[in-house]
């Protein structure tokens, strides 16, 4: 076997080697998506898991009121001395620090007593703790990392100034802490302050945003049943958080690309179909007279899928090692998004899966291997003298081109049935399985339908390039099985394309009409930086409306309160606006759509009276609503129920959003406070004198941030680019993938065609014409790919592509035909063919005349 193997496989090896390369960068691309998906998803969980750990301590539970608004000093007393709980107050909010580069911190704000028994804290050099404990009894003093500090360049007594919901304060750098305990959390983007300094600086007037129990030689239930016993009702004791929606939302992106993998493995396997055909045809006679002297069908066989065994192993470990490396670039993209919605997750380091790899090494393995199997088997079941008649087998081993159109055909009608009767009713796993099956079903169409298309073109590819274009036209369609395949591979690739682009364009054309039906204001007042994140537990006085109300130039105004609540293992939105105002104001701009939908007297008042909420679309779908049911939500009196008034496209928060009127919801929560203030402009009102105005009144109350329509608007852009970057990723794989297929097909066409091209140069075809034949076959190539691609792509976006984002997001998207991409896939078309015929062309128009006639 080894001297078969030596003879049989090594030599072939080292004579194509370039084709092996291709088939091993196909299946490597496959295995990298999926390993790099995998690591990312896994750094990305394991990073926030070990924040969450490091932040909790020996915390097992956090207390807040029911409806997720903190706690006061009341519930801290009734805790105290309850035997077996240890109850630590806790105040945890992000703040960006000016002029610093890693400038976005999370701040503890601890009773540094009660704290020490929960987490542990060694301050800088171990020996003495003054300065950290000096830090309780210090207004303004902070406690940052050791990493945090020499990363920014800060020392012991520098000043920090920070922007607060009470202006620009500044901060004293009274000690540091070494990379222990809840300094090893966020990369050490941690900050301690005392819980007196830390209320004051947030603005929460002897509230907090939770109590942390730990317990004190008692079990966990035991723990969570005495703190019960002691609050009463109207409080939620839970195990903290492990999860957080921001980091979900990421990592639902992250996923989504393991279909990119899937169908990269399924276009590698096409690849080396390809080339194992033409492996099996350059060694015909060789297999022949190897059986005729002996060796068996097993052996042959083995030996080719031997070679090919290693080719997709090496292929898969190649992969393995770039998915390391594209994780990183998948990590830094998918944190940045989470953290511009809110600041969750720093990712130190890729954590690799070996669970991940090894499933990604054995299935980019075994598609090799099945791959080769095929053609393999079919050159096993000729004689011996039949394979050393090398035309037999090239006759046999040509598909029936009806059958597989035809059963091609029925499975794309099989796979519309079932979206088109199921619908919303697949699953999201099954919905990803319809779409692989109707790109194999599209696949399978390819060989007529590029026979077809090949016959169709012949005499337009003669009259515009004469005899190469009759040349091309004739290869193609003499063997539309190897270009099926590659046409195919193209098609997905542009296609992937054309439904990228096309949902970002449905999920653009979405938030804009969004945007611009639910603001009706001019400026808004906001008790966060949005530049930082779009969401914190910021808020100021009902003061700020007031204020608003005075200035001149102000219209109107009308006040929002947003806070999260929990429902299940994640959080959704709970809004309240004053809805009479936001409803005027909405009738002032002369709006139509949009909320004014609800803007009637039986909503108003079933609002108005607590008895009524409008929940988002995407909330409605993921939950199973809708309009007249009802939805339960945690409040501080406890679970309360709530009518359904209507539902509303609503992209706010990707959980969902839940709206109530805001006098409502004061009453229901104790809560007053605002989160922005929405103004409308008099008429002929300057916009700048109005803020200026504001910044004036407010800049000794409070620090707010005040945006106009059009920053917001971009604010939301930018936000949307920053998360969609992942699928342009998705894009540029695709077309590598894409054209590493035309390069493999124009090599095997080459090949296939020697003994030809060598006639043709023996009767005065020059080697310009070789090059341009071939560089007209590639290029036709990938424009029936791109073709089939721009139909799949819009198919696949206009239906399965956005049940799929129903079921995981809630958001249907409306469909968006994406007219410029349309024309970059013809170009990208064109050029890929060129690009991809270069080096194929070249070697066919260098082929030795006289060694090219005796090929055969």
């Amino acid at each position: 076997m080894i001297a078969l193997l030596r003879f049989f496989s090594l030599r072939h090896a080292r004579l194509h080697p370039l084709r092996l390369l291709l088939g091993a960068a196909s299946i490597a691309l496959g295995v990298a998506l999926y390993v790099s998906v995998d690591a990312a998803n896994t750094s990305m969980i394991r990073s926030f898991e070990a924040s969450s750990s490091d932040l909790a301590g020996r915390a097992e539970l956090q207390v807040t009121t029911a409806g997720g608004l903190g706690v006061d000093a009341a519930a801290l007393e009734r805790l105290t001395g309850v035997p077996g709980v240890i109850a630590a107050p806790v105040i945890q909010r992000s703040l960006t620090f000016r002029g610093l580069e890693d400038g976005q911190i999370l701040i503890l704000g601890i009773d540094f007593a009660r704290d020490a028994a929960v987490r542990g804290y060694t301050p800088e050099g171990q020996h003495d703790p003054k300065e950290f404990l000096a830090a309780a009894f210090l207004p303004n003093a902070i406690v940052l990392t050791r990493r945090f500090a020499e990363r920014n360049g800060l020392k012991k007594g520098s000043r920090l100034q920070a922007d607060t919901s009470r202006g620009l304060q500044t901060l004293v750098l009274a000690a540091l802490i070494e990379d222990s305990g809840p300094a090893r959390a966020l990369d050490g983007n941690v900050g301690v302050m005392s819980i007196g300094a830390a209320q004051t600086l947030f603005g929460l007037k002897g509230r907090f945003d939770r109590i942390e129990l730990a317990p004190d030689g008692i079990p966990s239930a035991e723990l969570a049943a005495r703190a019960r016993g002691a609050l009463g009702g109207g409080f939620d004791v839970r195990p903290l958080p492990r999860r957080s929606t921001a980091v979900e939302v990421a990592i639902a992106r992250l996923e989504s690309m393991v279909i990119i993998s899937a169908i990269a493995l399924v276009v590698g396997l096409f690849i080396i179909y390809n080339s194992v055909s033409i492996s099996v045809v350059e060694r015909v006679r060789d297999i022949g007279v190897l059986r005729a002297i002996g060796a068996s069908r097993r052996q042959i066989l083995a030996a080719i899928l031997l070679e090919w065994t290693v080719v997709g192993a090496a292929g898969s470990v190649a992969g393995a090692v770039v998915g390391i490396g594209l994780a990183r670039a998948f990590v830094e993209m998918s944190a940045a998004g989470a953290n511009m919605l809110t600041f969750a997750v720093k990712v130190q380091a890729v954590e690799f899966s070996w669970n991940g790899a090894a499933i990604a090494l054995i299935v980019g393995t075994l598609t090799t291997v099945g791959a080769s199997l095929f053609p393999a088997l079919g050159a096993m079941g000729i004689s011996p003298i039949g394979l050393i008649r090398q035309s037999v087998y090239r006759l046999r081993g040509a598909s029936r081109h009806g059958r597989a159109f035809a059963a091609g055909v029925a499975l794309l009608a099989g796979c519309a049935a079932t979206l088109a009767f199921a619908g919303r009713r697949v699953p999201p796993d099954a919905l990803l399985a319809v779409t692989t099956v109707a790109f194999f079903a599209i696949a399978l169409t390819g060989p007529q339908l590029t026979f077809w298309a090949a016959r169709a073109a012949r005499p337009l590819l003669r009259k515009l390039f004469r005899i190469e274009g009759y040349l091309a036209a004739d290869s193609l369609s003499r063997t539309p099985q190897r270009t099926a395949l590659t046409v195919s591979a193209f098609g997905g690739a542009i296609s992937l394309m054309i439904a990228t682009s096309s949902i970002v364009g449905s999920l653009q054309l979405s938030t804009e009409r969004w945007m611009e039906d639910s603001f009706p204001f001019d400026l808004s007042v906001n008790a966060t930086d949005l530049q930082s994140a779009l969401y914190s537990s910021a808020a100021y006085s009902t003061e700020v409306l007031e204020i608003s109300r005075a200035v001149p130039g102000v219209a109107s105004a009308y006040g929002v309160r947003a806070v999260f609540v929990p429902r299940g293992e994640i959080e959704i939105m709970l809004m309240s606006v004053d809805v009479a105002e936001f409803f005027a104001m909405h009738r002032a701009r002369g709006r139509s759509a949009g909320p004014v939908q609800f803007d009637t007297p039986a909503i108003v008042a079933a609002l108005r009276s607590g008895d009524g909420v409008i929940i988002s679309d995407n909330f409605a779908e993921l939950n199973r609503l809708d309009t007249g049911g009802t939805v339960t939500l945690p409040s501080p009196a406890g679970p309360r129920t709530f009518r359904i008034l209507g539902r509303a496209e609503d992209y706010s928060w990707p959980a969902g959003t839940v709206l109530m009127d805001r006098s409502a919801y004061a009453r229901l929560w104790g809560d007053d406070s605002l989160t922005y203030t929405d103004i409308l402009l008099a008429p002929g009102a300057d916009e700048r004198e109005v803020r200026r105005a504001l910044s004036e009144k407010l800049k000794d109350r409070t620090t707010v941030f005040i945006y106009s329509v059009p920053q917001l608007q971009e604010i939301a852009r930018s936000t949307l680019a920053q998360a969609l970057r992942l699928s342009y990723v998705q894009v540029l794989i695709a077309l590598v993938i894409g054209f590493l297929g035309i390069v493999n097909t124009l090599l095997i066409s080459v090949l296939l065609r020697t003994r030809e091209i060598g006639l043709l140069r023996a009767v005065g075809t020059t080697r310009a014409q070789i090059r341009r034949g071939v560089m007209i076959e590639a290029v036709f190539i990938a424009l029936t790919g791109s073709a089939l691609g721009v139909f799949a792509g819009l198919a696949g976006s206009g239906w399965p592509i956005r049940l799929y984002i129903l079921a995981k997001t809630g958001f249907w998207m409306p469909f968006v035909i994406p007219w410029s991409t349309l024309a970059l896939a013809a170009g990208a078309g064109a050029v890929l063919g060129i690009a991809a015929s270069l080096v194929p062309a070249r070697r066919a128009a260098r082929l030795n005349v006289l060694e090219a006639i005796a090929w055969e």
